[in-house]
C-alpha cells in the first residue's frame, strides 16, 4: 500500500472489489445524504451513514480475499440486524458503533500486517 493523502492506495496488483456503477450509486447516497443531513433529524445522518457502510460491504463481499469476506458478511449480519437501533435505544446503538469501528481498524491493522 502507498500512502496518499493521509490514507493509503492499494499497489496496482490489489483486486477491485467495487465496479464504476456500484462505486458511483455510493457516492451519490453520500452526496444526497449529507445534503437531507442538513433539514433531517440528527439520528436519520447517523443511520445513512451505517446504511452507506452496508451497501460498500455488500458490494465488495463476492470480490473480497477470503479473510475480508468473512469480516464483511459479520459486519453486515451485525449492521442490519443493528441499524434502527438510534431510535430505540441511543447508548447501546452507540456501543455497537463503537465496537464495529474497533472490529474495523483491527481487521485494517491485520490485513496492513499480513
Amino acid at each position: 500500500m502507498t500512502e496518499h493523502h493521509g490514507g493509503t492506495v492499494d499497489e496496482p496488483g490489489d483486486p477491485l472489489v467495487v465496479s464504476e456503477s456500484e462505486a458511483l450509486t455510493l457516492l451519490a447516497h453520500l452526496v444526497t445524504s449529507a445534503e437531507l443531513c442538513m433539514t433531517e433529524p440528527y439520528d436519520y445522518g447517523i443511520f445513512r451513514l451505517i446504511d452507506a457502510a452496508s451497501r460498500l460491504a455488500t458490494a465488495m463481499v463476492a470480490r473480497s480475499s477470503a479473510e475480508s469476506r468473512a469480516f464483511l458478511e459479520a459486519f453486515l449480519e451485525e449492521v442490519n440486524e443493528k441499524k434502527m437501533w438510534p431510535t430505540r435505544d441511543r447508548e447501546r446503538y452507540g456501543s455497537f458503533l463503537r465496537e464495529t469501528s474497533r472490529r474495523t481498524a483491527e481487521h485494517l491493522v491485520i490485513r496492513a500486517d499480513g
